[in-house]
């Protein structure tokens, strides 16, 4: 977003808003409709995903005619839904470039009474200061934070159509940042001085945050499932957003901070090293665009068969899928792309093929160049994946995705028990086999489990157990299963929350069909005896959540 607005105003000041507007809309507007009409269909088609994920019921039993006609428009063309909203897939990041540009012609509009883009002292002032000082980046960080912080994650995860407002205003900020750092161009230079320290400082934090922030997220109140910041149905509630304290605060500006480090790091380390002409940076440069769009179906189509494979090691196929995707991105480019009319969209203007120089970015000649890298990643992925599987192959560690997925009835068959196995966060199989909704399930891994000693009231690190996971996931028949088989429905999480609880809270669900389900879980539970007088961390009953969350009353 940064580097959209950037050159955004880049087109602005050399060649006015009409031209930006009219260039936009060809390279970005135009891409966009086809994106989400014609290649979305197609990746979810080749890949068959829907919205629950690649391995559903589905498509049982129906024509691959039938099964084309549910990924057109949406699923308007048939009963059979491949999507529950939506969906944009990788085009968000477009979608808000949309947003922006048609912001940035409105504030243009205005003229003088432009207060964003046309010269704010207040923020050509911040952005100087900030980018003059290496300790800038706080300041920064410290700006993005309230609206990171009101996210119910702090992880961002890919919008739609129907997209959080907060969101759209914490990307609006990075590309208005980028606007002003065209307008103090020279400001580059300094963050080319600098470009290393923000990279050393912030790439370690990439990989150290991953797992606090998926800890957090398992650790948030079930009140975050009926928080929205969503444009069609906005729905705040404070518990949804102020949960887990100093936890989250930290998390949050370390991202905040991770974010601009790593913008500003690559930005000026692009400026030190890239900024003598370079005909292979310049490949690489105009192909981005059209990997960006196309990558979503290879990356999808191989990654789903290459699972089915019998051969175990991951690390492997997971370099091989990469390799695999970029050969082919990369051949359409040079054969589809590259030199004909749709170079014009995807890079702005097609080139000569006639040129001496493009001999040098042939498939051949790239390829050629390209096997011994490819060659010796390979062979470290199949060593370090040879020996991961070693490491772990008495842990039972696969039974847990074999569960989640529930794709083959009889791979879980291979083990005689899965007592005491887990993920790191203490959820065991029956946790993840519960968070798929069961209505799309290929088979019920739940009684197999079962019979595999798996502990029915195992908690995790917030203190859930499946019964909690398969009410607040509405599986209505995983309830009643489970707790015929002995579940404890008086068993609460670090909130004070039993499955009944969960139950109430989520009838204030926005959407009314959504909240008359809970609703029946909630009377299925008080059917089967839960404790409707427990009381949540804040002293609240099962009904009190119900009448305040849902505005319900039990009958």
């Amino acid at each position: 977003m940064l580097l959209a607005g950037f050159f955004a105003e880049l087109v602005l000041q050399r060649k006015g808003m009409n031209h930006l507007i009219k260039d936009r809309a060809k390279r970005i507007l135009l891409p966009f409709l086809i994106g989400i009409f014609i290649f979305i269909p197609i990746v979810m088609f080749v890949s068959n995903q829907t919205w629950a994920g690649g391995f559903t019921n589905a498509f049982e039993e129906v024509s691959t005619i039938e099964r084309a006609k549910s990924y057109l428009f949406w699923s308007a063309l048939t009963d059979i839904k491949a999507f529950n909203e939506y969906w944009l897939a990788h085009f968000w990041f477009i979608y808000f470039l949309l947003y922006f540009y048609l912001f940035h012609w409105l504030f243009n509009l205005l003229g003088k009474r432009d207060f964003v883009f046309r010269e704010n002292m207040a923020l050509n002032k911040t952005i100087c200061f900030t980018l003059n000082h290496k300790l800038g980046f706080i300041v920064l960080s410290a700006l993005a934070f309230p609206i990171h912080y009101s996210l119910q994650s702090p992880m961002f995860w890919p919008s739609h159509f129907n997209f959080q407002v907060n969101e759209l205003i914490y990307y609006f900020g990075f590309y208005v940042f980028g606007a002003y750092l065209y307008k103090n161009v020279s400001l580059l230079k300094v963050l080319a001085k600098h470009c290393w320290f923000y990279l050393l400082i912030s790439l370690p934090f990439v990989f150290i945050l991953n797992e606090p922030t998926t800890r957090h997220d398992l650790m948030r109140n079930v009140i975050v499932d009926i928080t929205s910041w969503k444009i069609a149905n906005i729905q705040v509630w404070e518990e949804g957003i102020l949960a887990n304290g100093w936890f989250k605060v930290t998390i949050v500006f370390l991202r905040c901070a991770v974010s601009w480090t790593l913008c500003l790091g690559f930005i000026g380390l692009a400026h030190r090293y890239l900024n003598n002409p370079n005909r292979s940076v310049r490949y690489l440069a105009d192909s981005a665009y059209w990997v960006f769009w196309i990558h979503v179906i290879f990356t999808c189509f191989f990654s789903r068969y290459a699972q089915q494979l019998s051969f175990e090691n991951a690390m492997f196929k997971t370099v091989a899928i990469f390799y695999l995707i970029l050969f082919c991105m990369y051949f359409l480019y040079n054969n589809f792309i590259r030199y004909t009319f749709l170079g014009d969209y995807f890079m702005g203007k097609r080139k000569d093929p006639a040129d001496p120089n493009e001999n040098e970015f042939s498939t051949l000649n790239i390829t050629k160049k390209s096997v011994p890298v490819c060659l010796a990643t390979l062979v470290i992925s199949l060593a370090w994946g040879y020996l991961y599987n070693k490491t772990v192959e008495n842990e039972k560690r696969d039974s847990l995705f074999a569960s989640f997925i529930a794709r083959d009835e009889g791979y879980l068959d291979k083990y005689k028990s899965l007592a005491g196995v887990e993920d790191r966060y203490g959820r065991n199989p029956l946790h993840l086999a519960t968070i798929n909704p069961e209505s799309v399930r290929i088979y019920n891994p739940i009684p197999i489990l079962l019979e595999k000693n798996v502990n029915i009231n195992e908690r995790d690190i917030a203190g859930r157990t499946p019964l909690f996971y398969a009410v607040r996931n509405g599986n209505l028949k995983d309830t009643i299963l489970l707790i015929d088989k002995g579940a404890d429905m008086t068993m609460a999480d670090d909130y004070g929350h039993t499955p009944a609880h969960v139950a109430a809270i989520k009838t204030g669900a926005y959407d009314p069909k959504i909240s008359d389900h809970y609703l029946e879980i909630l009377k299925s539970l008080k059917e089967k005896g839960a404790d409707l007088d427990a009381r949540d961390y804040r002293g609240r009953t099962v009904l009190d959540c119900l009448k305040h969350f849902g505005n319900r009353e039990l009958n």
